[in-house]
């Protein structure tokens, strides 16, 4: 080679050198600007503190969306706060579960790609000690979000193919509207495991009743064991178990119980109906006298709108819970922060909406718009209040079969269309009624009344008489 073209290469080479070592130089500053800005983006981002000073909240990123508007945060109960953002899409609820596991967040759960019947989405996301649960329902255009630290999780929330792994042979689900005193209420699943799902469990009086039924339905020689203790809310017409054993505390070992499923309201439904603070208080603290079927103590669980939960044979539905209306729809007394659920029984629906009022039907029309077949069920079971309410809701529905938890019900004029929208229905008076699943309209069995041998002195303490 020249020495003349020796140079020339030798300059190229070095030229080479220089620009790579440029690019690299612009590519390292163009990545670290890249960086900087993404650390930017994560300590500059918005969170609810902006709009609320609830602790829990104020240290979740915000839904920020153009045209949107932020409502207002509110305590929602167990140390649980809630803001709802408006105008919002499905589309901004997927944006916005990136936007929590971009920030540290992890997901728990959620209610899959379909949600419930397309209309309600819901997601669970935990980081540290702080738990996020993000709800969306299409047909208002509404995303709420609510927080709270140290919250237990059901783990039913998951499906597990052991739950039917210790199905009894040929045993079928049976549902039993249980007879109580009064206008109490409470229903029994009977699973094909021979466990149990007990939604209400009456007024103090009826709980030695509901304790003796149980233990003749439960397999031979077998403490009964309650997969799911659901209160719809906490009046003492359905939660006065949990009365009963503050007072006989031992009656907690009569029973094996899974979880106890209650949403504790927030300080602007109690105060609005405030003498049931005792019952909300005795739910929370005589939990802790119940037992697993492993000896440990029984969780209190947390159900929300949207929420699935897996027991045995049975699927159950979160439909409705009060934070989708609260405060602004909340009306004079507790019955409004019912937990509505629909079972799902062998492929049949049974709704169960607690004592909902005007304003939760409300809530579960316009939420469930466009999705009214989802409301075509086998069985709707109507809490004393719910079939006297509001009829619009019986338009909305179609029904087989219903179920009254109050006997008045053939008596009441106002209750004449609620009966006639279904092909059969079945009130308290003579017994109590049970369906057999697969259920079939005309097949419902009434057991004989139960035998009335406890009186208020063996549910209620004696007070000793004072001298002044």
């Amino acid at each position: 080679m020249k020495k003349r073209e020796a140079i020339i290469l030798c300059s190229i080479l070095v030229l080479l050198l220089i620009v790579s070592a440029g690019m690299a130089i612009l590519v390292g500053r163009t990545g670290k600007q890249a960086n900087k800005a993404e650390a930017n983006e994560t300590t500059d981002m918005k969170t609810f503190a902006d709009w609320t000073e609830h602790a829990a909240l104020s240290q979740v990123p915000a839904l920020i969306v153009e045209g949107s508007k932020m409502g207002e945060a509110f305590d929602v109960g167990a140390g649980n706060a809630l803001i709802d953002v408006e105008r919002t899409t499905l589309e901004d609820y997927t944006s916005y579960l990136k936007l929590l596991e971009k920030t540290g967040y992890k997901k728990l759960v959620d209610n899959g790609e379909s949600g419930i019947a397309e209309s309600v989405y819901a997601s669970t996301y935990t980081k540290d000690k702080l738990a996020v649960n993000v709800t969306h329902i299409v047909a208002t255009g509404k995303t709420y979000i609510s927080a709270g630290e140290n919250q237990v999780f059901s783990p039913n929330l998951f499906y597990d193919d052991s739950y039917i792994a210790n199905n009894i042979d040929s045993a079928k689900t049976k549902l039993h509207l249980f007879e109580l005193t009064g206008q109490a209420n409470c229903l029994i699943v009977q699973l094909k495991n021979g466990h149990f799902i007990v939604s209400d469990t009456g007024q103090r009086l009826d709980v030695p009743y509901l304790l003796d039924y149980l233990e003749k339905l439960a397999p031979q020689g077998q403490k009964p064991v309650i997969e799911a203790l659901f209160f719809t809310h906490s009046h003492g017409d359905h939660a006065s178990f949990m009365d009963y054993l503050t007072v006989f505390p031992e009656a907690a070992n009569r029973v094996v119980v899974e979880g106890v499923y209650f949403n504790e309201p927030g300080k602007t439904a109690v105060d609005q109906d405030p003498t049931n603070r005792s019952v909300i208080q005795n739910i929370k603290l005589t939990t802790s006298l119940l037992r697993t079927s492993k000896g440990e103590k029984t969780q209190l669980y947390r159900p929300q709108t949207g929420q699935r939960y897996y027991f045995n044979d049975v699927v159950i539905e979160i439909v409705m819970g009060q934070e989708q209306i609260f405060p602004s729809s909340y009306f004079t007394d507790l019955n409004e922060s019912s937990t509505v659920s629909m079972l799902n029984i062998d492929g049949q629906k049974v709704l169960l909406p607690g004592d909902s009022g005007a304003g939760l039907l409300r809530g579960i029309m316009a939420a469930y718009e466009n999705a009214r077949g989802y409301f075509e069920m086998n069985v709707m079971v109507a809490y004393h209040h719910t079939f006297d309410t509001w009829s619009t809701f019986t338009d909305f529905c179609k029904m087989d079969t219903i179920l009254v938890t109050r006997h008045e019900a053939y008596e009441s004029a106002i209750n004449k269309h609620f009966l006639e929208a279904a092909k059969e229905h079945y009130a308290y008076g003579k017994g109590t009624v049970v369906l057999t699943f697969p259920y079939h309209v005309g097949e419902a069995k009434t057991n004989a009344p139960i035998e009335r041998i406890y009186t208020t002195a063996d549910v209620y303490p004696a007070v000793e008489e004072t001298v002044n």
